[in-house]
């Protein structure tokens, strides 16, 4: 998702989310192969250049709407049911946020979509569908899809779910006093 918003942060902060995207990208498909270590230590790499973000002066939790929405629902879900991790939570959710929230921001919306090889512009009637499309997609692909879709939340949960979504502090921060 902060890939959405690399061309509008500072010089550091885009240097390390272009390069922690090729290297998670390139790494997360060879991850299957135990003897693929390589994939592990550019994984690592990616992880240690992402949580360099906020130090280099990016706002990696409240860059745009769309990672604020799905971080804070996949929260909510992971720790409200068993057996859903927050890396499924928010693969689960991201995609129905970029689907709904999408035209909210559609030059990070579009930028999404760019990174994932697609061919779409902001003004795109259909922009948020093709690259929530495309995110469920490329979750599917890595398997991150499924555990989330075996858990059954009922209706009823939803407003104690959209309260803790909503208290959650990581997603929006408060600025200091």
């Amino acid at each position: 998702m902060c890939i959405g918003a690399a061309q509008t942060a500072n010089p550091l902060v885009q240097a390390s989310r272009y390069q922690a995207w090729r290297l998670a990208r390139n790494a997360y498909p060879r991850l299957h192969d135990p003897a693929d270590h390589a994939a592990r230590i550019d994984l690592c790499a990616a992880s240690l250049l992402q949580n360099r973000d906020e130090e280099d002066g990016g706002k990696p939790l409240s860059c745009h709407i769309l990672i604020r929405a799905a971080y804070a629902v996949s929260v909510a879900l992971f720790n409200r049911y068993a057996g859903i991790t927050q890396s499924h939570g928010y693969a689960g959710m991201a995609p129905a946020v970029i689907r709904h929230l999408g035209h909210l921001c559609p030059d990070v919306t579009a930028a999404i979509g760019t990174a994932l090889e697609l061919q779409v512009q902001p003004q795109d009637v259909q922009l948020g569908d093709k690259v929530a499309n495309a995110v469920e997609a490329h979750f599917d692909l890595l398997g991150w899809q499924a555990p989330l879709r075996e858990v059954a939340i009922p209706m009823d949960h939803a407003p104690t779910l959209l309260k803790f979504a909503l208290k959650n502090f990581n997603a929006k921060p408060r600025s200091p006093s």
